[in-house]
């Protein structure tokens, strides 16, 4: 009898024991991906890929996965990464119509509303830019903020940044040669342009000579984004029950912690933006358009743009643009600061193309131009160290044409892809192949932006290098806000060149950098600078004769 009354028991076990070997043995013998090369605990599992993005190493990860395993790779039971010419154009190319996965649910603060069985259904009247999903949404926002994000609009805040700038430099030479962190400095110098941008405000980074800890808590917040985002799972639960979000975050080791000191800077801000949004609302005389085509004046910002977009734009609706004039201070402050820090060391790094730039910075003077030669050591730092260390993943349609032409699924490198898989290139390992930019494409090297128009491998590859990019995103999923950080950045790097003589004191490998997961921060960067010497400014010149 005792023995019959575990037999319910026994079955369960087994049960519980038979199904995730079974599983296991599906999805590695199986599967309809079951023939694509990877780690086989990927194949098994997605736990082993997210393990991989706690420990934000993902921008050696995913070279080394590429090197072992050729172009394809699979990275999750249903996931599919590559680093190849021929995938980023079937999967990005034309009107970049494949869907965003669920990853970039975790990155939307529009999530729609989850039911009990866990099944999400869209807001339509809600907003989000790289967490919308839906193409057709996505382009309509994209429409209506177009023309305040072009970069004939953004140019016209130029001279506010410089202002910005200006005090930033003098508070910095009161630091007397000291070594210190380049990051935190670049990063409290964006921050108060953005915040002047988009709100015509001053957090008073400048004047404490600190971000208060709002770079290492970002930081932090991007890894926990990351592998929620990995996991939709986890992404369901803490959007349907938030309260949960702590203990997850936890049980994953992603936990924020805030430093002391720290100012809640993201809350005073949507405070601020909500609080001008409802007065304009109220407001029965409208302000002014902003004149696009000046310098901006006084009481002119992103914000009054966005907002005055409302009066004009039915479907563009006030909380629209609350959300994206927040996106500016979510997301902008830190890319911009990861690019600006890796490209300041880069260039120091590298004495001829100090000197080149530190010439440009010095010929143009203070006229707010950023110069040829600076300009390529920019998109080259963008195609080494480019922002993003993941896999920009889009969902296989169930008819799609392809590399192969239209049919069903995706088919590359051999590979067939069904349709409800995810697909994506991995950035970092794209912009580092030699075969579309040559044996030396791990190499600091400016020039390959600048080869002549003359016909020959040269220009074929510096081609491809224009073509073939990730940098700011690719097809209908372009960054919205590249005009206003290149703006931003071509008017940082030649000002701190030409006012200082920086020398970088600790410049660690990206293998030793724990901050690679979605985003990719260059951190641990120490610096020290001094004002540039007559004597210097001498020996650059001269020195760049030999350029010329």
């Amino acid at each position: 009898m005792a023995i019959e009354s575990l037999i319910p028991y026994s079955f369960l076990a087994a049960y519980l024991l038979i199904l995730p070997v079974s599983l296991a043995v599906y999805r590695l013998c199986f599967h309809p991906l079951s023939k694509v090369p990877g780690p086989r605990l990927a194949a098994i599992t997605p736990l082993w890929y997210a393990y991989h993005i706690r420990r934000s190493r993902l921008s050696v990860l995913g070279q080394e996965l590429h090197d072992k395993y050729g172009p394809a790779v699979r990275i999750a039971p249903n996931e599919v990464q590559f680093n190849s010419k021929e995938a980023f154009q079937a999967i990005y190319g034309g009107m970049g119509l494949l869907q965003k996965s669920d990853f970039y649910y975790a990155l939307s603060n529009n999530p729609g509303y989850i039911d009990w069985l866990f099944r999400r259904h869209p807001n339509d009247d809600g907003f989000a830019i790289n967490g919308e999903l839906d193409i057709q949404r996505h382009r309509g926002h994209r429409k209506n903020i177009g023309t305040t994000y072009s970069a004939a609009s953004v140019r016209k805040y130029g001279g506010t940044i410089d202002a910005v700038l200006r005090r930033f430099v003098v508070k910095l030479k009161t630091q007397d040669a000291r070594t210190v962190e380049l990051t935190e400095w670049v990063h409290i110098a964006l921050v108060e342009c953005i915040s002047v941008v988009t709100l015509g405000w001053s957090p008073g980074f400048i004047d404490d000579g600190s971000d208060h800890g709002l770079w290492d808590v970002g930081v932090a917040k991007w890894r926990q984004i990351s592998v929620f985002g990995f996991l939709p799972s986890l992404t369901l639960l803490v959007q349907k029950w938030p309260g949960l979000k702590p203990a997850l975050a936890a049980l994953c080791g992603v936990t924020i912690r805030k430093p002391d000191g720290y100012v809640p800077f993201e809350q005073t801000t949507m405070q601020m933006i909500k609080e001008r949004a409802s007065r304009f609302s109220k407001s029965e005389k409208k302000p002014a358009p902003p004149n696009a085509d000046a310098d901006a004046e006084a009481g002119t910002d992103i914000l009054a743009e966005l907002l005055h977009l409302t009066t004009r734009k039915p479907e563009w609706k006030p909380h629209h643009a609350v959300g994206m004039a927040f996106i500016n201070f979510l997301a902008g402050h830190e890319t911009t600061t990861a690019i600006t820090t890796a490209a300041l060391a880069l260039i120091c790094t590298n004495p001829d193309s100090k000197a080149r730039v530190v010439a440009e910075a010095l010929e143009h003077d203070g006229a707010g131009k950023c110069g040829t030669y600076t300009q390529a050591c920019i998109k080259e730092t963008l195609r080494l160290r480019p922002v993003t260390s993941f896999s920009l993943s889009r969902i296989v349609p169930s008819a799609n044409a392809n590399a192969a032409g239209a049919g069903e699924g995706l088919r590359l490198h051999g590979y067939a892809i069904p349709p409800g898989i995810a697909v994506g290139v991995h950035v970092p390992a794209l912009h580092l192949n030699t075969e579309i930019f040559g044996p030396d494409a791990a190499v600091f090297r400016p020039e390959r932006w600048l080869e002549r128009e003359v016909e020959g491998p040269e220009l074929q590859i510096r081609k491809s290098l224009e073509k073939t990019s990730l940098a700011w995103g690719a097809g209908a999923h372009v960054c919205p806000g590249r005009n206003l950080a290149e703006l931003m950045m071509g008017r940082l790097i030649p000002l701190l060149m030409r006012e200082f003589d920086i020398e970088v004191a600790a410049f660690p490998r990206v293998e030793d950098m724990a901050t690679f997961n979605y985003l990719g921060f260059t951190t641990g960067v120490k610096w020290s600078q001094q004002p540039l010497s007559g004597a210097l400014i001498y020996e650059t010149i001269i020195g760049t004769l030999n350029f010329n």
